[in-house]
């Protein structure tokens, strides 16, 4: 009940009547002795007595009562965008019931036994006076502005329901590799997973009857967090090409892989693969990736394997190089390959692999006695923040792999032929990483997988942990003490 005050044939009460205000927080109770000004509702202003003789009452106040009701809805709601244009399908799956929650702001009701009064001051029998209910939006279970039916004159009660604006239970997005930035508005506030794997970097036949290792490219890295963002957030999703190999030059894999360079007879020389990851600010070509401002906004990110080179014809002996592994904090190496049949020229000089990127600088092209390698000219590039390295129009030179800071691309020298790094990993807030403001990763949630299938744990670690076994994109586990192969991946789950 509202409370109602006694009037007397002296009206003896109006003062108090008039003069009492109905405070908008009234969900905590003050001191039991009134204190003048105090901003708490008291449990003495909700009441009802029994008085031992006649009162004509005067109903002053109104009563509104807010009820969170439940509500059923699909257990899991999933999104799976895996189209050319960036669009995605829906699909739901069980049913569960959830309930509105109970953290209110502005007007705050008092509540009892688990349910929720608010005292209205109206202004008038007839005249009613509007009352608005909200809920901190910083809720999974939020529910919009309630005001419509909440006009509460002398003497009346309403009964609203509220219920969350929640379409599920749980909620997934997928994304695969489509060339093109995708785009998900979060539904509701929550802790959310991330996850992404990096592309692998490209695959080459190996050319001759050599006795060099066949080659392959580097592996993708695996990182994963879980980060507490509001419902509308828009975030920006790039997930990262794998990198191939033809006769095309100057192109590059989608999120940043380094392109390589091919002959139709006796070199192949692969694209170093694209990184995956997770960004706040997009970038303004509809199809690009690139730009500091969106690239400095990304929040999680896994790296890109680095592209292999095979170098040699049928008559000689072969020279093949493995791409280098995406890394966690640092990528890994390209790997060289002596050609046998060039003793020669491996005696007049030594080669330098490509290396990894880190967390402040792309990674270093292949050297040749220390400067960068020459095939007739300039054949091997540093990595870049976004940009596995690459060399335009020079064959046999294969393309690092992306990632917060890239690989340095392979190259070729008569004696021998390197192939290119993996580029470096990133989470926001994780050890040996920045935390990009307001989008800190929690603490002990975080996990990052190299292309090697090792951890790392540290800030201070320069190579990859003890092993695990990464996660394949679709529930299952890698084998040990390898990364991802193919294109990238991320995914997207409410907790």
């Amino acid at each position: 009940h509202a409370p109602r005050y006694a009037k007397d044939s002296g009206n003896s009460f109006a003062n108090v009547i008039t003069g009492w205000t109905v405070q908008a927080d009234q969900s905590t109770t003050g001191a039991s002795t009134y204190v003048e000004g105090s901003s708490n509702f008291r449990a003495s202003d909700l009441q009802v007595a029994k008085l031992g003789t006649n009162f004509a009452m005067a109903h002053k106040m109104g009563l509104v009562r807010l009820n969170p009701t439940t509500k059923s809805v699909a257990t899991t709601l999933t999104y799976t965008y895996n189209k050319s244009d960036g669009g995605y399908t829906s699909s739901t799956s069980g049913t569960s019931t959830i309930t509105a929650s109970n953290d209110f702001t502005g007007n705050k009701p008092y509540a009892v036994n688990s349910q929720y009064w608010h005292i209205v001051k109206a202004t008038g029998v007839n005249t009613n006076t509007a009352m608005s209910f909200t809920c901190n939006p910083n809720q999974k279970d939020f529910w919009s502005e309630k005001s419509s039916g909440t006009n509460v004159g002398y003497g009346k009660y309403r009964l609203i329901d509220i219920q969350s604006d929640r379409t599920a239970a749980n909620f997934v997005a997928q994304f695969s590799c489509v060339k093109k930035c995708q785009t998900i508005t979060l539904p509701w506030y929550d802790s959310y997973i991330m996850e992404c794997w990096g592309a692998q970097g490209g695959d080459v036949p190996s050319i001759g009857a050599g006795s060099g290792p066949v080659p392959y490219g580097g592996k993708g890295a695996y990182v994963k967090g879980t980060i507490i963002l509001s419902r509308d957030n828009v975030l920006y999703v790039y997930v990262g090409e794998q990198g191939g190999y033809d006769i095309t030059s100057n192109v590059r894999t989608f999120n940043g892989g380094g392109c390589g360079n091919s002959t139709t007879s006796d070199g192949h020389a692969a694209r170093g693969g694209g990184a995956t990851d997770i960004r706040t600010s997009k970038h303004s070509e509809s199809d690009g990736w690139g730009g500091n401002t969106s690239l400095n906004s990304r929040i999680i990110i896994a790296a890109g394997g680095g592209g292999c080179t095979s170098y040699g014809t049928v008559a000689t002996s072969t020279g093949n190089g493995s791409g280098g592994a995406a890394g966690g904090l640092i990528g890994y190496s390209g790997s060289t390959t002596y050609k046998p049949s060039k003793a020669s020229a491996v005696a007049s000089g030594s080669a330098t692999n490509a290396s990894g990127g880190n967390q402040q600088n792309g990674g270093i092209g292949m050297l040749w006695d220390g400067a960068p390698t020459v095939n007739g000219s300039l054949s091997s590039s540093n990595g870049s923040k976004g940009y596995g390295g690459m060399v335009e129009d020079i064959m046999y030179t294969a393309g690092g792999g992306s990632g917060l800071y890239g690989g340095g691309s392979g190259g070729v020298v008569p004696a021998c032929v390197g192939s290119a790094a993996g580029g470096s990993s990133f989470i926001s807030g994780h050890p040996g990483c920045i935390t990009i403001s307001g989008y800190a990763f929690a603490s002990g949630s975080t996990k990052m997988i190299d292309g090697k299938g090792l951890l790392w744990t540290t800030s201070s670690q320069t190579t990859g942990g003890s092993a695990e076994r990464m996660p394949t994109t679709s529930g299952g586990q890698e084998a040990l003490n390898t990364g991802h192969s193919g294109d990238g991946y991320a995914k997207i789950t409410s907790q």
